[in-house]
């Protein structure tokens, strides 16, 4: 594939380059940015094309394509061998037609109804997810909420840990001060 795509990509840059040197009149045109080293050759192409190119170039998609040409061609072979076979089995060509189209109707319903089926679930599924976000940020909320009075409950607990020592400390100056008396 890569080989093919190169041989095209190739071709089309020789008649470029052709068309380029000839000009529209049939002169020899060079336009003054071309750069001029020998043995080296160059094509001007759009930044989508390039970007193509490069996606074309890598080896998976490569085999990829490889793999998907093959399995048709398999298919093809396939469904020309069982077509035979049917023919020798008595039916017409134009009989096999006929019930191929009947039984891609029949897919095309069948597959039209999956996909309404599919957007119903779909539909479901999203109301379902944003109950379930909605749900998941008023958790937040009230968890944020619990930390705010966990930590002021704290605070109050120290402050009154600290006040209760103070107030022991105070009564028991307060009864060596009265027991002194």
């Amino acid at each position: 594939m890569k080989k093919l795509l190169w041989g095209a990509v190739e071709d089309a840059a020789q008649k470029a380059r052709q068309n380029w040197e000839q000009g529209s009149n049939g002169q020899a045109t060079t336009p003054a940015s071309a750069p001029q080293q020998p043995g080296k050759q160059y094509l001007r192409l759009p930044m989508e094309s390039a970007r193509k190119l490069r996606w074309f170039d890598k080896g998976d998609t490569t085999a990829i394509v490889k793999t998907h040409l093959r399995e048709k061609r398999e298919m093809a072979e396939t469904l020309g061998a069982l077509k035979k076979i049917i023919i020798r089995s008595g039916m017409t060509e134009a009989e096999i037609d006929a019930e191929v189209v009947a039984m891609l109707e029949d897919t095309e319903t069948a597959r039209e109804s999956d996909e309404g089926v599919n957007a119903v679930l779909l539909a479901a599924a999203q109301a379902e997810l944003e109950s379930l976000q909605a749900l998941t940020a008023r958790m937040a909320e009230e968890r944020t909420a619990m930390q705010d009075r966990l930590a002021r409950a704290e605070a109050g607990g120290a402050a009154a840990k600290s006040k209760d020592s103070w107030n022991a400390n105070f009564s028991l100056e307060e009864e060596d001060e009265g027991g002194a008396a």
